[in-house]
């Protein structure tokens, strides 16, 4: 689970779950691109959740035929640029748009329709009340996940590089070996060129004794 999804969980939980209203819940990003948290169990397909992207921007056509969530139909009851209302039998689905975040939520038949919304639309009154709280948990959550990617780039940059550093040290070592074996063996020459040229004048002298 992400940073964000972690701070939306508790939403889930808490406003949500927490209001004892909902057996099943979720919050979805605010530009409908996925599912940030949900209770255990509750799966939104994206299908669904750009279905209620086209109820929001279509009201009319929400009313008429209903939307999808968690793979059950619902009939609407109330649809506006805010709020989805939706009704199977006695049981029920609601949706609503936040500051920062879609909150849904659905009931059992032991629930009232109008007492789940209440504690719904509750919830989102509540993030938008803390959006400023919220936005800057989510941008503390951002800025954490930069400069752990930023130390990432690091090590891996330095994993990189020291390679590189130990073939160098390896080519200057060898260097260094090459011009040590040369002067000695330069000195080597040096001492038998000397020893021959002396070889003569001991023959010399032999032969004037």
């Amino acid at each position: 689970m992400g940073a964000h999804s972690a701070i939306w969980q508790g939403y889930v939980d808490s406003s949500l779950m927490g209001s004892g209203q909902f057996d099943k819940a979720a919050i979805l990003s605010h530009d409908f691109s996925g599912v940030e948290a949900s209770s255990p169990g509750f799966t939104i397909s994206q299908e669904e959740i750009t279905g209620l992207a086209a109820a929001f921007r279509d009201t009319g056509y929400a009313m008429q035929h209903g939307f999808h969530i968690g793979g059950e139909k619902f009939l609407a009851i109330k649809a506006d640029e805010r709020s989805l209302y939706g009704k199977k039998g006695k049981e029920g689905a609601i949706v609503v748009r936040a500051v920062s975040c879609i909150m849904v939520g659905h009931h059992t038949e032991a629930v009232q329709t109008t007492n789940a919304a209440a504690a719904i639309e509750k919830g989102t009154l509540d993030i938008g009340s803390h959006h400023g709280d919220v936005t800057r948990e989510l941008a503390d959550c951002e800025e954490e996940i930069a400069e752990e990617d930023e130390e990432a780039v690091e090590l891996d940059q330095e994993a990189r590089e020291r390679p590189a550093q130990e073939d160098e040290e390896d080519s200057a070592n060898k260097g260094s070996g090459a011009f040590e074996f040369l002067a000695a063996r330069e000195e080597s020459e040096r001492f038998f060129k000397a020893d021959y040229q002396s070889q003569p004048d001991e023959e010399q002298d032999l032969e004037v004794g």
